[in-house]
């Protein structure tokens, strides 16, 4: 009996303890309540647990539903005692994420609670942070990514392997435990370099383990702790407990330290991520010893924590991503055949390398509906390291914002039906019209997901692989519609069960191209024939002009003998103004320097515009070379200040950095004796140069070779006048605009979508400020903000370039720099080879001038020889063969009257060979463009780079970035002709000027 009252007395006690405790928690939230005294619309906090029970109750992605379209776009919400923001907002997010993500630079910690993990970069804060991140950042760059392929490519092949025998057996499965099995053995194969074999032996500890990581609920007995009372968390967590469970724990880094001890005594070698942190560890241990240098390795602890967060973090978000994507194929057979028809187009029966994989856009349009509707994570967070105004509320140091990425993707008002599956949605147009802040699958700003290009890879992979394999289809035991979980990252409730049929094989040739045909041969081209004979405009104005032949007028002609040399004809046979129609366009051929001066400087303003190709060129349609009039003027004087002397100045380092890894190449080559095709090398040269002045972007084709990038360019500049696409354009403009409408396109439709897809990116990068650099694109990006800026502060309405036109004009500048700077570079080192006194000449000059000292920009002006043998380089080989303007009204042109709209073409080759000009045209004579010698000519007989207001904006760009790599490049080598180098050399027939096949050098270091 005493012990029945000591026991009863003791109950008592304890009961009125936790009343007491209960109670002033109670009054202290809701007189300490932080969102009532800031103004915040908050939900009435639920004692001790706060949202927590609403997200344990409902799911953590229905309750932020509810929460958002209850309290709207910034809410108070109390997890436990710890006030959290919840914030959906665009604007509000940028500034956290991007603009201000100095402040708000960490996540919500879990010191002392979250096991190894604590010592990954999803923990880590600050300098700490930045330090591991830049460490292992190039684990995901894209050479790493390029070298790791064939890796992913095997495991994707024993996916599909199983695939196929779920086919053969014509069993239903749950694709979700397969998918983790795919994801798993990809990532411990390429990141970790060990052989799971899941896919084919099932590795059930590893898999049973990474389960349990993701399979804890909100209602974890130790998470509710965490949120409740972090401080006891943590005094629990150093005695061993943790949000995961222990054993995982133990099971994962027993795995990693195995991983890591072999790696360390050098008993394997491979090519993964773990074997760049040992690397870097030992180099760093190495230039301590050798230089008493101070870098940063990161400690056992902090592998560990990487290696666990890349492993559990991957194994679970990539494999959910790809089971969801099934799911869709599956109970949506229409997108299913138009992801397959895409994949067959692209890469039929071909290999699937890493370039096609990023050609398949309408796949890429299917992953990111399926991102936005199933994102992996429903939230991330921030967390504010000073008090800061976010939008009306002062917010004070320490809180958490979290960002809820599930009701971002179904708001109604961004995404219409949002419950329905819409991959037109990621249409590059469509992405346009959108806040980039209204889409965070990986979250945005310098802390989003490292690992983001490496999941997407496998899964595209993956994916490819499967459907060119077999079709999805869904079963009886597929669940209609599908039921979520309710933790932080979504997945399914229960199995996806699917089944797996083989393809049938169709052809699709006729099907693509039937229509192209069609369209041909229905064309009524033939009335042009009476056009010509009735129509005739040089027969009216007594203009000198051959006979035009039916349909194609002097197209017939350029075909079949090349522009640059049926330009020579016709000036020789009919002088320096000549009418021709080319198919029913009449046209007026002018090389008289008199009156091209009229047409291209007296005059300008009525010959402004060029030749409208539009309608058909795709995003081109918005370059510098297809605007017209003010709106051309406008975008011209944007653009013009990329290409200034201050600005050339600044980015001199870029190009010399680029020039230096271009004698890097030409040395190898010079080693090893090879015969090389100097037009594929300088090609390379080009693009980096570009790539890293103009758009930030380092693409070391020069190094790894961009094949994609280089492949799509030489599709472009590979185009023959003989194209279909131009022909029917010259022939018949409107109804080339009527196919252009229809989706052709003299440029390559996937060349086309490949270059706007790289662009965008780097858009939505800087505009996003998740970088800056000092190139076009940030001239572009800074002029759009300040005008915005300026609009708001005072009103001002000042023209800025939209998206279609930035893009336009960064297309261009790619193009047109990589192309005919290339083909200058070539043919100057082609004549320093069948012409050795010049490159004497030319050597010994720079010998002379800079010696063994760096090459400034302003020693490169002192180079006076040298630009006189470019200068002659240009003159004999014009990059472009002829440039246009459009009369804008009636003008007198000399004798004859020229009607509006009649286009002017100026034949550039025929004009650089005019003997009466230049005696002996076909002989290189460099001296023709010494002072004295070019006093002599009129300005207007020497233009490569056209003249008057409209001339090519990127000159400068050009001439330095050519001026400086043959300069570079003649200190170290001397360049020589080989068997393979062809003399006379071939012309090709296209518009820009090029070699037909190559030029073949060879190189000797020069003694030193």
């Amino acid at each position: 009996m005493t012990y029945f009252f000591i026991f009863n007395s003791l109950s008592l006690t304890l009961l009125v303890i936790f009343t007491l405790i209960f109670v002033y928690y109670v009054y202290n939230l809701r007189t300490n309540n932080i969102f009532r005294r800031l103004g915040m619309p908050s939900p009435p906090p639920i004692p001790v647990l706060g949202e927590l029970y609403n997200a344990m109750k409902k799911g953590m992605y229905a309750n932020d539903l509810d929460l958002v379209g209850k309290y709207g776009k910034i809410i108070g919400v109390y997890e436990g005692n710890a006030p959290v923001v919840l914030l959906s907002d665009p604007d509000l997010l940028r500034k956290v994420l991007i603009k201000d993500s100095h402040t708000f630079m960490n996540r919500r910690p879990f010191d002392g609670a979250a096991g190894i993990l604590e010592h990954s970069l999803i923990a880590l804060k600050d300098e700490h942070w930045k330090s591991v991140r830049s460490i292992i950042s190039p684990a995901f760059s894209t050479a790493k990514l390029k070298s790791i392929f064939g890796l992913m490519n095997e495991v994707s092949e024993i996916y599909k392997k199983r695939l196929l025998e779920y086919a053969d057996k014509q069993e239903t499965f749950d694709i979700k435990q397969l998918n983790g099995e795919f994801t798993l053995d990809n990532i411990t194969t390429c990141l970790f370099g060990v052989q799971t074999n899941s896919l084919e032996e099932e590795n059930g500890a590893l898999i049973d383990h990474l389960k349990k990581f993701f399979s804890f609920s909100l209602a974890n007995l130790f998470l509710l702790i965490f949120f409740i009372s972090p401080r006891l968390a943590r005094r629990l967590g150093n005695n061993g407990y943790s949000v995961i469970p222990r054993d995982t724990i133990r099971y994962l880094t027993n795995l990693m330290n195995q991983i890591l001890d072999r790696r360390r005594q050098h008993l394997e070698r491979r090519n993964d991520f773990i074997q760049l942190l040992i690397d870097r560890e030992e180099q760093v241990k190495h230039e301590e010893q050798q230089f008493e240098t101070n870098k940063k390795s990161l400690s056992n602890n902090e592998i560990l924590g990487q290696a666990a967060v890349f492993l559990v973090a991957g194994y679970e978000t990539t494999s959910v991503l790809m089971s969801f994507f099934f799911y869709v194929m599956a109970t949506h057979p229409q997108i299913q055949e138009k992801v397959y028809d895409e994949i067959q187009q692209v890469i039929p029966n071909n290999e699937v390398t890493y370039e096609k994989l990023s050609e398949l856009h309408y796949l890429d349009m299917v992953i990111s509906e399926t991102l936005r509707m199933y994102p992996p994570f429903t939230r991330f967070e921030r967390v504010a390291s000073t008090d800061y105004q976010l939008g009306d509320y002062r917010i004070p140091k320490g809180i958490v914002i979290s960002v809820p990425v599930y009701p971002i993707h179904h708001d109604p008002q961004v995404w219409p039906e949002p419950e329905k599956f819409i991959p037109e949605r990621f249409s590059t147009e469509e992405k346009g019209k959108r806040d980039a802040m209204s889409y965070l699958p990986f979250g945005d700003g310098p802390r989003n997901c490292l690992g983001m290009r490496f999941a997407l890879l496998e899964v595209k992979l993956g994916i490819v692989k499967a459907l060119r394999a077999v079709q999805i289809q869904q079963c009886e035991k597929t669940e209609i519609p599908i039921q979520l979980n309710r933790s932080s990252t979504l997945s399914s409730k229960n199995a996806i069960w699917i089944r797996a049929r083989h393809h049938s094989i169709v052809s699709t040739d006729i099907r693509r191209y039937g229509r192209y045909v069609l369209h041909l041969y229905f064309c009524p081209m033939m009335s042009q024939s009476y056009y010509f004979l009735k129509n005739n405009a040089s027969r009216r104005f007594g203009i000198p002009a051959p006979t035009p032949i039916p349909l194609f007028g002097e197209l017939f002609h350029i075909i079949f003998k090349g522009l640059y040399q049926h330009d020579m004809d016709l000036v020789r046979k009919y002088g320096k103004l000549v009418g021709i129609y080319e198919g029913p366009k009449y046209t007026i051929l002018l090389s008289d320097p008199e009156l091209l001066r009229k047409v291209l400087i007296k005059d300008s303003h009525v010959f402004m515009n060029r030749r409208s190709v539009e309608g058909v060129l795709g995003p081109f349609d918005h370059g510098l070379t297809q605007l017209k009039d003010e709106h051309w003027k406008n975008a011209r004087a944007i653009v013009s200040p990329t290409f200034s002397s201050a600005k050339l100045k600044a980015m001199y380092g870029l190009m010399s950095e680029v020039s230096d890894m271009y004698n890097t190449r030409l040395l190898d080559l010079a080693d090893k004796q090879e015969m090389f095709n100097i037009k594929e090398l300088t090609q390379e040269f080009t693009l980096d140069s570009i790539g890293s002045c103009l758009f930030g972007v380092e693409i070391n084709s020069l190094q790894n070779e961009n094949g994609a990038l280089v492949k799509h360019l030489k599709q472009i500049f590979g185009l023959s006048l003989a194209n279909l696409m131009v022909i029917i354009f010259l022939i018949s403009p409107r109804f080339a605009r009527y196919l252009g409408a229809k989706g052709y396109s003299i440029l390559p439709k996937d060349t086309v979508d490949y270059l706007t897809r790289l662009l965008n990116q780097i858009l939505d990068r800087r505009r996003q400020h998740v970088e800056r650099r000092n190139d076009f694109i940030q001239i572009m990006v800074d002029h759009e903000e300040e005008m915005e800026h300026n609009e708001q502060q005072a009103g001002t309405l000042t023209k800025t370039l939209n998206d279609k036109e930035i893009l336009g004009q960064a297309l261009i500048f790619l193009l047109a720099g990589y192309e005919t700077t290339s083909i200058l570079m070539s043919f100057f080192f082609y004549v320093m080879a069948t012409e050795p006194e010049v490159q004497e000449r030319v050597y010994n000059e720079i010998q002379q001038e800079i010696g063994d000292n760096e090459i400034t920009y302003e020693k490169l002006n002192e180079l006076h020889y040298l630009d006189m043998a470019v200068s002659e380089t240009l003159r004999m080989y014009p990059p472009v063969i002829r440039f246009d303007r459009v009369a804008g009204a009636d003008y007198k042109l000399g004798d004859y009257q020229v009607l509006k709209d009649t286009l002017i073409n100026i034949p550039v080759y025929a004009i650089h060979h005019d003997p009466t000009v230049y005696p002996d045209p076909e002989k290189f004579m460099p001296e023709r463009f010494s002072v004295n010698e070019r006093s002599k000519r009129d300005p207007l007989t020497y233009l490569p780079f056209g003249d008057g207001p409209r001339n090519c904006i990127g000159m400068r760009f050009a001439l330095l970035e050519a001026k400086l790599a043959i300069a570079k490049a003649l200190r170290v080598v001397e360049i020589q002709r080989c068997e393979k180098t062809q003399v006379p050399l071939k012309l090709n027939k296209l518009k820009t000027l090029a070699p037909k096949e190559g030029i073949w050098l060879c190189v000797t270091r020069r003694s030193q």
